[in-house]
């Protein structure tokens, strides 16, 4: 509904300095006498967080521990001062309260050579800390307070939080060490500093858990999930899950029923006190089979029946639903079943990843509620979210499970692929397209996970401001500590929403680079998110992001850049990328080279000359910049030291070997050459010069590419499966069906009908990875010319693509039109519904067609 752009260039934040800051060597704080243990471990919390990259002297306890000349820090909640005299600088009237500024809120205040930091509740203490510690200056053995702190500040959301891990799929790709469970803990201490009250153990609780005493230990919520239909038993027990994975039961299957509520009986006797218990509707689980249609109802009533044995044994355990994966008609029996059976049972629907019944974002959400954008209001981030409230009865609210971690592929990501309709070959408006059309550079897509190191903060903001005023908070979902600022910003935007963009990354850029850095830091961030959507090659903001990440560590003082894995990631990545623009441009230099040689080659008695000069330019090899082979050392060796430091690093650095320009297929082409006569290697190094067949007045059609596609008329871009990296993109891409009866069609008009016509295709099937693969049993397809076959029942090439011509009858074309058509091998896409969906959801295909070019026989 409105277009949204990032913009970096005049990106100014400046960095003010308190003139009457106080520099202070030794530090004491101070705890109430009245304070409980949690008081005083949050006391050795900003201990640590002081003398973590400083030698300053920090002293924690009682008056008679502190030296005359130090600062003094006073931590305490409301309750703590009850009783006591009346500190100077610090009236009854002004303490803080739960109506002024709310609860978990604070009062940060300085008063000559002590700082207050009073609690509204225990959880205010640990939040006014947080926000003392983004105020300060840290320096190598002292700390600089500002000389006016007068702040009252509460959190806007009730349910602010993430999971917190290292993660698994990064520390595979690069090898890197795993964290100790101080460094875990550390982690989550910098996201309840920053505002979360949350945390989601997603591996699960009981008393001897040391995660879960380490969080209860801080005082923060617990989150646990659980999924309705887990779990195993016989064959005919299994529930046909969206994307086949295993371990999941149909719950139409009264027996399967009674063994997962017994499981959740037994389960919950057992279960240590927990605040909320999130039950995911799908991704992964749910079922497919006709019993469960709609699965929302089947769904729903199975979490109220575990709501009510969780209550049993915890009363106060608040439970949040989940619509995610389902369809519009599992969302309208959710509601309808939550309007009959209302009450104090659940607290919200919490929405994720294939939750948005108006979104195409990847999640394959199988249909949409195309009624909603008749007057969608401010558009997918917002109607369907104001129908979901409408649908609610009183009492219910909506909470937030938002993917903040992949960047690409994900709820929010940049869109790798166009958009694929549903299965009611439904897309959305164009009006309301502005959210599919953020795409990442092809090449960092190549070389990056979807786990990448990244930071996107003007596309989650909007997000942000757009969504989350629907409901009571976000407990984010996040795959790894790469997601850091993206994290680190939803958490300060849950405690206050209206703070601007410009002043988020500012107190990041300070908290975590200090204010000699902060200023650089603050234009990179940004900049790195437009960089990741900019075409890479002539892009000078990948020159000018590493120079702004440069310029920060030639900044940070040694004490901050000894500890420094963040920066240390942010200089790895930048260089990384500096590699990956320099190989692609020279890439695309050998071959423009390679192209320029290949045209000289316009008869027979040329050809010999051409393919040595074409090969001695290739043992020459690629031109690159002499520092590229320095850029990618040094990112190394960041990565070491960064995975030395907290275990972490890029993962890209170590994805480096990257075919950008179909070099590959280029090469294969010369080498061809090189075995033929010289007519034919004529004709095959043209391929190389004039891909397109312009020369010939062909009629081209790169299928994968919509915009380049003019003659399709049913099909749509392909976006699953893997293929041969070294081949053309417009070979490894296409445009494909599933069940429908006709398959990719291209219509002509306006053909000469006394010319012969010959068509050649480029044909590819992909390869799966095999928890998909085994889902996909089509290989074949027949290809038709209006009513005549072409090909019957053709293999397709797996992997790699091959073309193929086809001559059409010239009765086909004598009325000037040619309609040519794809026709999906027997029986694909055809038997029960839940196999069909979940054949669909893992990248099934009837028909593919990659390029086609139409073009008429030399006489």
């Amino acid at each position: 509904m409105r277009i949204s752009a990032i913009l970096i260039s005049c990106v100014i934040i400046s960095f003010s300095v308190d003139v009457r800051s106080s520099t202070h060597q030794a530090i004491h704080i101070s705890v109430a006498p009245a304070a409980n243990s949690m008081t005083l471990r949050y006391a050795k919390i900003l201990r640590d967080e002081l003398t973590r990259s400083s030698a300053v002297q920090v002293t924690v306890g009682s008056e008679a521990g502190r030296e005359a000349s130090s600062m003094r820090l006073e931590i305490s909640t409301v309750k703590d001062l009850e009783g006591q005299a009346v500190r100077p600088g610090l009236s009854p009237r002004e303490l803080p309260s739960e109506t002024d500024p709310g609860p978990e809120g604070f009062l940060l205040k300085r008063h000559e050579n002590t700082v207050s930091v009073v609690g509204v509740d225990q959880r205010g203490v640990l939040y006014g800390i947080g926000e003392l510690l983004r105020r300060i200056v840290v320096h190598e053995d002292a700390v600089e307070v500002p000389g006016e702190l007068n702040v009252r500040s509460a959190p806007a959301f009730e349910v602010r939080g993430t999971g917190v891990s290292q993660g698994h799929t990064i520390t595979q790709l690069t090898g890197s060490r795993k964290w100790t469970e101080d460094e875990w803990q550390r982690a989550v201490i910098g996201y309840a500093l920053a505002g979360a009250n949350t945390i989601d153990l997603d591996s699960g609780v009981s008393e001897l858990n040391a995660r879960y005493q380490f969080v209860r230990g801080l005082g923060l919520k617990i989150l646990v999930g659980l999924n309705p239909n887990v779990g195993g038993g016989p064959p005919e027990w299994a529930a046909k899950e969206a994307i086949g994975r295993s371990g999941y039961l149909c719950l139409s299957v009264p027996e399967a029923r009674k063994a997962r509520m017994n499981t959740a009986v037994e389960t919950w006797k057992s279960v240590p006190p927990v605040d909320y218990v999130r039950m995911k509707s799908g991704d992964g689980g749910g079922c497919e089979c006709e019993r469960c249609r709609p699965y929302g109802r089947v769904y729903i009533e199975m979490c109220h029946d575990i709501a009510e044995v969780i209550h049993q044994h915890q009363p106060d355990a608040e439970v949040f639903v989940l619509n995610q994966k389902l369809d519009n008609a599992g969302d309208l029996a959710l509601f309808r079943y939550l309007r009959e059976h209302s009450g104090s049972w659940m607290r919200a629907v919490a929405i994720g990843p294939g939750s948005n019944a108006m979104g195409w974002m990847p999640g394959r959400r199988q249909d949409h509620r195309m009624d909603l954008f008749r007057y969608p209001a401010f558009g997918a981030m917002d109607r369907y979210y104001r129908e979901m409230l409408q649908q609610l009865p009183p009492g219910p609210d909506l909470v937030f499970f938002t993917d903040i971690t992949h960047w690409v592929y994900a709820q929010n990501g940049l869109m790798d692929h166009a958009l694929i309709p549903d299965r009611n070959h439904q897309l959305p408006p164009a009006s309301d397209h502005y959210i599919y059309d953020r795409h990442p550079d092809p090449a960092l897509y190549q070389v990056y996970d979807r786990r990448a190191f990244n930071a996107r903060p003007h596309a989650y903001y909007d997000f942000f401001r757009e969504s989350l005023r629907y409901g009571i908070g976000d407990v984010t979902y996040s795959e790894g500590h790469h997601d850091h600022f993206n994290n680190w910003m939803w958490q300060r935007l849950l405690w206050s929403p209206d703070t601007s963009l410009d002043d988020v990354i500012a107190q990041y850029a300070l908290r975590f680079f200090g204010p000699a850095a902060a200023a650089p830091m603050a234009q990179a961030i940004p900049l790195f998110e437009s960089n990741l959507q900019t075409p890479i090659a002539d892009n000078p903001g990948v020159q000018r992001f590493a120079e702004l990440v440069r310029t920060a560590g030639h900044e940070m003082p040694d004490h901050l850049m000894k500890t420094s894995y963040l920066w240390r990631e942010y200089m790895q990545r930048a260089l990384t990328d500096l590699y990956i623009q320099d190989d692609v441009t020279a890439q695309r230099d050998l071959l423009k080279q390679l192209l320029d040689i290949a045209a000289e080659a316009k008869r027979p008695d040329q050809v010999a000359s051409v393919i040595r000069r074409l090969k001695r330019r290739l043992d020459m090899g690629i031109q690159r910049d002499p520092r590229a082979e320095e850029w990618k050392a040094k990112a190394l060796r960041l990565g070491a030291e960064s995975d030395q430091i907290y275990g972490v690093q890029i993962a890209g650095t170590y994805n480096l070997d990257q075919d950008y320009v179909g070099l590959g297929w280029h090469i294969r082409q010369i080498e061809e050459a090189e075995q033929e006569s010289s007519e034919e290697a004529v004709s095959t190094l043209s391929r190389l010069t004039d891909y397109e067949m312009q020369a010939a007045g062909a009629l081209y059609d790169d299928l994968g590419n919509p915009d380049r596609s003019p003659h399709i008329t049913i099909g749509w871009p392909f976006g699953d499966g893997i293929f041969d990296p070294s081949s053309r993109d417009s070979q490894r891409s296409s445009a494909f069906t599933t069940d429908e009866e006709q398959g990719v069609t291209l219509e002509y008009t306006d053909l000469d009908p006394d010319k012969q016509y010959i068509a050649r295709m480029t044909l590819v099937r992909p390869r799966y990875l095999p928890r998909f693969g085994m889902f996909q049993h089509q290989t074949n397809q027949s290809i038709y010319a209006d009513d005549v076959p072409l090909a019957s029942d053709m293999e397709l090439p797996e992997y790699t693509p091959q073309q193929f011509e086809f001559v059409i009858p010239k009765a086909v074309t004598a009325d000037g039109r040619l309609v040519l058509r794809c026709l999906k091998q027997a029986g694909v896409g055809e038997g029960d519904p839940g196999d069909i969906t979940v054949w669909r959801n893992t990248g099934g295909w009837g028909t593919l067609l990659s390029e086609v070019w139409l073009y008429s026989q030399a006489p």
